[in-house]
């Protein structure tokens, strides 16, 4: 071991000669304007909008930052979820996680092309129609009740179902407990009863729909439509 030396000389100061760093404490905006839950969000400022604030427990983004649409930033996204396993719970058969997945912009020509392949009906123009995520009881009575359920609300809402499209899935990976409580998932597709946007191909559209109304046999997972 090397020779250990000590500075003859050392310069003693008192705690209250060190000068502080400065610190930025966030004063919170508890105020009546202020509609998040204890003034936790600021107000809105700037290009700031609280209302667009979305809750997660982990989250990443990849974008393009000319904003190009591209299948490679499903890609990139689909690989920063798989980095951040570490961030969900497990179940007790260590093979079923808490629930994570990729939040993306409606990709309109492969609804395009799969919907009419699918359902017989050609979609309008992007921005004319919304479509969503929704989970259902693998209960046949119950699923077809509550797509009436969803149909009638529409219908008061002044909304078309133009269809349903069934979710394809892989459930190799499933673990028994998640496997045994697998939902249905159907995927709405809606557009203002006004809209003259849309050309019938020759096969017949069904009757079938979905609704977020009745909780205890469905969950809206999302349900969105582009900006005008």
């Amino acid at each position: 071991m090397g020779r250990v030396s000590f500075a003859d000389h050392v310069e003693e100061r008192a705690i209250d000669e060190i000068e502080e760093e400065p610190t930025n404490i966030y004063e919170y905006q508890n105020i009546p304007e202020n509609k998040s839950w204890a003034g936790a969000l600021p107000m809105k400022q700037g290009l700031y909008d609280p209302e667009l604030e979305k809750d997660a427990c982990g989250v990443g983004f990849a974008a393009h930052i000319k904003g190009n649409v591209s299948h490679k930033i499903v890609i990139d996204a689909r690989s920063l979820l798989c980095n951040m396993t570490h961030r969900g719970a497990v179940g007790s058969d260590a093979r079923d996680g808490d629930g994570a997945g990729v939040m993306t912009s409606i990709p309109h020509k492969f609804f395009q092309k799969n919907f009419e392949r699918e359902q017989g009906f050609k979609l309008p123009p992007l921005g004319e129609y919304a479509v969503g995520n929704v989970f259902f009881k693998p209960e046949e009575e119950m699923l077809k009740s509550t797509l009436d359920t969803f149909e009638d609300i529409a219908d008061q809402l002044e909304l078309r179902v133009l269809g349903w499209r069934e979710v394809p899935k892989d459930t190799t990976l499933l673990g028994p407990a998640a496997k045994s409580r697998e939902p249905i998932i159907l995927q709405p597709f809606v557009v203002l009863k006004t809209s003259t946007a849309l050309e019938r191909s020759p096969r017949k559209l069904g009757r079938r729909s979905t609704t977020p109304a009745t909780s205890s046999a469905s969950s809206t997972c999302s349900a969105s439509a582009p900006p005008m």
